[in-house]
């Protein structure tokens, strides 16, 4: 499985080759099990994903 591990997803770091590979690869995996009722996409901040799931609700 290739995710980006327990390291939050901050797109203002500097990221290694490695890290930005393991990044498009969790997306990659995502959108393929993403479904018309269950969407995954990534978020950088927890107010992002608040925000998310207020628009879906």
């Amino acid at each position: 499985m290739c995710l980006n591990g327990h390291k939050p997803y901050y797109p203002t770091r500097n990221l290694s080759a490695i890290e930005k590979a393991k990044i498009e690869c969790a997306e990659k995996l995502f959108n393929s099990i993403s479904t018309a009722n269950v969407k995954y996409h990534k978020v950088a901040t927890y107010q992002d994903l608040i925000d998310g799931m207020q628009a879906v609700g």
